[in-house]
């Protein structure tokens, strides 16, 4: 994009949310939403279909363009319109019929086999014609759809360089992608105590692993299980969170049974969905958030672990090593099962190296506060405007 022309217009923007679902991205959506209302710009907000039909989404696009907004900020992730497969076309449409500029915020990029490569154009898809085998070429020319609808739109935003360079790697044009940081959100007051909660819940004396969110398979739970038999006793993992889908639902009863046959149930515990004030609870309880995602774009989870200044132990992924590139040794991280032992041995061991993974966490989260990332994405807006 060209350098921007100032305007003192104060622009007006639509801003896609899936509000009317329990997500992280729902959570995100009104963090983002309370901060840009602190800005220079007007923003009105609309909730996406839950039924996912291609008339819903041409439903709510005209809804929106009957109002003439300067800007569209739609937030994206593959289940929000329809999945993998469906929502490609689903988006497709709705960019098609929207009349304002847009930018959309991708949530999920690089996750499962989303993206496999680039394509220039059908001809590269359908150039085995006489070999012709649907799944051969299903993926590939979503791939297509889904990348010439991101060149359609003004600017895509995502959370890293990792995931900028996915997506320019599968044809996304490079001035098109921009990296703003997941924001950190501000901790609600409280007034709890970490030893005061423990002893309410029976867990004094134990020094607590916890991972947050829903129960997804890209969260590699069975190696932290199988890591506390190298542990020391008062070591307890708490999975603090809920099934969301059929699958998610399958996958903790497999979890479950790992723990059974390994006679841990004493030593992990399962609280299922949280929410409110036991939310904040957990969180405050917690002495080490563990990560063990098998990948990862951005975390809504990691995020609020920065905001209540927690110490982290993560996987190696792209994503927690661009934060401790970026700031260095903000987080722990580890490569296996072996160093994952190592590392909260380490840090159960020295309250010293604790604090000071508590205190980069309060550091990291003051540094990319929702509040800075709000005013990015409002020079985005300005810039997107002004722009032709």
């Amino acid at each position: 994009m060209s350098t921007p022309i100032k305007t003192t217009k104060k622009l007006e923007i639509a801003v896609i949310v899936p509000w009317e679902r329990k997500c992280g991205i729902a959570t995100y959506s009104d963090y983002l939403m309370e901060s840009l209302a602190k800005g220079d710009c007007y923003t009105a907000t609309y909730p996406l279909p839950t039924a996912h039909f291609k008339i819903a989404y041409v439903n709510l696009a005209q809804r929106i363009n009957r109002h003439f907004y300067d800007i569209v900020h739609i937030q994206h992730a593959p289940a929000l319109f329809g999945g993998d497969r469906k929502g490609v076309f689903t988006l497709a449409r709705f960019l098609e019929e929207l009349s304002a500029k847009c930018v959309v915020t991708l949530h999920e990029v690089g996750r499962g086999k989303r993206l496999y490569k680039k394509v220039r154009n059908l001809g590269d898809i359908f150039i085995n014609f006489k070999d012709f085998n649907f799944n051969s070429w299903y993926g590939p020319y979503l791939n297509y759809l889904f990348v010439k609808s991101l060149n359609k739109v003004k600017a895509v935003v995502v959370h890293s360089d990792s995931q900028k360079n996915i997506l320019i790697k599968a044809g996304v044009h490079d001035d098109k992608v921009r990296v703003i940081a997941h924001g950190i959100p501000k901790v609600p007051e409280h007034n709890y105590n970490q030893a005061q909660l423990k002893q309410q819940y029976s867990l004094q004396g134990k020094f607590l692993l916890s991972t947050f969110g829903f129960v997804k398979r890209f969260k590699d739970y069975p190696t932290v299980i199988r890591a506390l038999n190298d542990l020391p006793k008062n070591v307890v993992y708490i999975i603090a969170g809920g099934a969301q889908t059929q699958d998610d639902g399958l996958y903790l009863n497999e979890i479950r049974l790992l723990v059974k046959k390994m006679g841990l149930e004493s030593r992990v515990l399962f609280t299922g969905f949280l929410s409110g004030e036991m939310l904040q609870q957990y969180h405050v309880m917690a002495d080490l958030m563990v990560f063990p995602y098998k990948t990862s774009t951005a975390s809504g989870a990691m995020a609020h672990a920065f905001a209540y200044g927690k110490a982290i132990l993560a996987s190696e992924l792209p994503i927690t090593q661009e934060i401790n590139s970026a700031e260095p040794d903000t987080i722990k991280i580890y490569s296996d099962q072996e160093k994952l032992c190592s590392n909260i041995l380490e840090i159960c061991s020295s309250a010293k190296i604790q604090a000071k993974l508590e205190d980069s966490s309060l550091s990291y989260a003051k540094k990319y506060s929702f509040s800075e990332m709000a005013r990015k994405t409002e020079d985005l807006y300005k810039e997107v405007f002004n722009h032709d």
